[in-house]
């Protein structure tokens, strides 16, 4: 199942955030979209109350779901190939 949601312009102080702990904390390079991107799926795993697959075909911001603790047990993070 396929589900887009929309990212009101109030949640962009929640994103900027994340960002900040990503990179300083987790020293880890989020552009802002990725940052967007990543924020909207942890919001739903709360709002849904169970873990989301994030598909993805950007290896880095895979790589950043699945290795940071901001998002363990709500967010899975699965590369495609777009080749």
């Amino acid at each position: 199942k396929l589900l887009v949601v929309p990212l009101a312009s109030s949640e962009y102080l929640a994103c900027r955030h994340l960002l900040a702990l990503v990179g300083i904390d987790a020293r880890r390079n989020l552009r802002t979209q990725d940052a967007m991107i990543a924020y909207t799926a942890r919001r739903l795993a709360f709002e849904h109350g169970q873990p989301v697959t994030l598909l993805t075909s950007d290896q880095r911001l895979a790589a950043i779901v699945n290795d940071l603790s901001v998002f363990k047990n709500l967010v899975k993070s699965e590369y495609l190939d777009p080749n």
